[in-house]
């Protein structure tokens, strides 16, 4: 099947096994995408419950999310994990031709972010280094800072080249990150007050 011919309707796994007339197979394998699919989703909701968890028990995120139910489950945070879930239904229901796209690019806005922050955090661990410090590194990148301040750029312009296509992925990721920044601050300055009062 021509890369150009597969869309976001379907699975370009079931347009193949459509237009071979192979009977149910398209519907078998629409299946089997779907179990994976449904597998992959439990996992990252399971995953991302016991982040926030303990996040929360840290003192990184609200104390409310790091209770437990009597049968030991971080219930609220599993909760809170779930608004993926909500937008994806919300936007399946009213925009149903930009759903995926604009789901896939908040999960890859996501990821780009999380490289952004461990780029931005090499370079400051680089600065920070005395001589006799990096010497005494067992590994070192071999581009140096100035790699990841390289990867740094090149992954600004890959977001913003993703908000010019997806305005709701630049939105939703100018959204996120100033939500996170201000959490940061506003927690940060909560546990300094908390360790000066020990």
């Amino acid at each position: 099947m021509p890369w150009n011919r597969a869309g976001v309707t379907e699975s370009p796994f079931v347009t193949v096994f459509r237009q071979a007339h192979i009977p149910a197979a398209s519907h078998i394998m629409t299946f089997v995408i779907l179990t994976a699919a449904l597998s992959g989703a439990n996992a990252a909701l399971y995953a991302a419950s016991r982040v926030l968890f303990s996040l929360a028990r840290a003192g990184w995120a609200p104390a409310v999310l790091g209770r437990l139910n009597t049968s030991g489950s971080p219930r609220l945070a599993l909760l809170a994990s779930s608004y993926g879930i909500v937008v994806a239904l919300v936007l399946e229901k009213w925009a149903p031709k930009d759903a995926f796209v604009s789901i896939l690019g908040a999960a890859l806005t996501g990821v780009l972010l999380s490289w952004l922050v461990s780029l931005a955090a090499h370079v400051k661990f680089r600065q920070r280094l005395s001589p006799g410090q990096f010497a005494a590194l067992p590994m070192r990148s071999p581009l140096g800072a100035w790699g990841s301040a390289l990867g740094f750029m090149l992954i600004i312009v890959a977001v913003l080249e993703t908000g010019w296509h997806s305005h709701l992925t630049l939105i939703s990721g100018a959204v996120y990150m100033v939500v996170l920044t201000a959490a940061y601050f506003l927690l940060r300055k909560r546990l300094r007050k908390g360790g000066e009062n020990m």
